[in-house]
C-alpha cells in the first residue's frame, strides 16, 4: 500500500512526536516523578532540564546545595556530590522511585549507578558510576 504524500507526512510527524516524547528516560526502572535518575544524553532529555554527563553515561538530576538535604530535592532523592564534584539530587537507594511497586533491597539502584553513603545522614544514594 502506498501512502499519499500528505498521509506520509502525517505518519512521519506522529513517529517523531513519539520518539521525542520518550526522551532519555531509562525504561529499566519505574523512575522518579521528577525524572531524577533517568538516563540522558542532553539536558532536554530530562524533565529537570539537567543531565549530568559522566564517564558512565548521563543521569538526570537537579542542582542542590546542602549534602544530605532532602528538602531541596524531589521525592525519593537526596543531595550528594557526584564523584566528589558538583552537588546534585540523586535517587535514594531502594526507594519507591528506584524500585517501583516491587520489594527490593535497601542497596538497590538502577543500572548505571551504585549505592553510596551520603555524609551527615543514614541515607545512601544511587550515584552515577564512573567508567
Amino acid at each position: 500500500m502506498l501512502l499519499r504524500p500528505r498521509d506520509a507526512a502525517l505518519v512521519a510527524a506522529i513517529g517523531l512526536t513519539l520518539v521525542a516524547s520518550c526522551g532519555g528516560d531509562d525504561s529499566s526502572g519505574p523512575g522518579n516523578p521528577a525524572g531524577v535518575g533517568n538516563r540522558c544524553i542532553r539536558a532536554e532529555d530530562c524533565p529537570t532540564g539537567e543531565c549530568y554527563l559522566g564517564p558512565g553515561g548521563g543521569y538526570c538530576t537537579s542542582a542542590c546545595s546542602t549534602e544530605g538535604d532532602t528538602s531541596e530535592c524531589p521525592l525519593d532523592t537526596v543531595c550528594k556530590p557526584i564523584q566528589g564534584g558538583p552537588r546534585r539530587c540523586l535517587l535514594v537507594c531502594g526507594s519507591s522511585s528506584s524500585c517501583g511497586d516491587t520489594k527490593c533491597s535497601e542497596s538497590f539502584c538502577p543500572s548505571g549507578s551504585s549505592c553510596t553513603s551520603v555524609s551527615h545522614t543514614s541515607l545512601k544514594a544511587c550515584e552515577p558510576e564512573p567508567k
